[in-house]
């Protein structure tokens, strides 16, 4: 009997039960016993900025939201308001409403879209996707678009924002941290028998998880490692001074299934 194939997924922290589960699910249906292993943390900060400016949406021309996370900021700063203070969020998401909110990727927008908002870019994949999207819709903006973001947030969309002349208002909202489990959660799941696969979801995950297989001596050469994105895909390329072995173009479970299979058999 054909033993199955053990993929590990790299995942954040925050993501969902269900969430999890569908990516599972989707590998099953190849063969693939998928375990999920959350290497990264988040910690969120000036959430009193945040609420202030969300306060204000007549100052904007509308919110930029690149990740679940920044939607959690979000989410973080209502509930960090006062209760009084609370009370106002209904109707000022109707005048947030009014405006485009912009998102990198489906998990993003439905984060946002159960929120409340009205979300653009559910079918872009990344940053560089995103920027001429907001751009072609921007352009005639005289007022700042909102943008939470984390510390580690790459340069593409300010880049491309100021390029093209869009002025726009920078809040960091939370900070990428290494999940305090990291190692005996590795350690666990990959010491006995190391995976087939190894799924990385960020560059984040990339520089927290490679140090960690070194020390506990898996040679992560020997793993079909997977990107999730161009972006992820260089991060695993400049560590490992070769290309992973397949790139899944979106964070999506389908995405993840159709990668994997593409290397089943090599």
């Amino acid at each position: 009997m054909e033993v199955s194939k053990k993929a590990v997924l790299l995942k954040s922290s925050s993501g969902t039960d269900d969430k999890m589960d569908a990516y599972v699910e989707a590998l099953q249906q190849i063969d693939v016993t998928a375990v999920c292993i959350p290497v990264l943390d988040f910690s969120f900060i000036h959430l009193d900025e945040l609420w202030s400016s969300l306060c204000e949406p007549d100052r904007y021309s509308g919110i930029i939201l690149t990740s679940p996370r920044a939607v959690q900021s979000v989410t973080q700063a209502i509930e960090h308001a006062t209760r009084d203070d609370r009370t106002l969020w209904p109707s000022l998401l109707n005048s947030w409403k009014c405006k485009r909110t912009f998102v990198i990727g489906e998990a993003t927008a439905t984060a946002a879209e159960e929120l409340g908002f009205i979300t653009a870019g559910s079918d872009t994949g990344n940053a560089e996707s995103l920027g001429p999207l907001i751009v072609k819709e921007s352009k005639f903006n005289q007022s700042p678009l909102l943008f939470p973001c984390g510390n580690l947030r790459r340069e593409a969309i300010p880049q491309h924002l100021e390029e093209n002349n869009i002025p726009f208002h920078t809040i960091i909202t939370y900070e990428t941290i290494k999940h305090p489990s990291i190692l005996k959660n590795i350690s666990e799941t990959c010491s006995d028998v190391p995976p087939d696969y190894m799924v990385f979801y960020s560059p984040s995950g990339v520089n927290f998880t490679l140090p960690v297989l070194k020390e506990i001596s898996i040679d992560v050469h020997k793993i079909k490692c997977v990107a999730i994105g161009p972006t992820t895909s260089q991060s695993l390329e400049n560590s490992l001074h070769g290309p992973p072995a397949a790139v899944a173009r979106k964070p999506t479970p389908n995405e993840v299934k159709s990668a994997i299979m593409s290397i089943l058999d090599d």
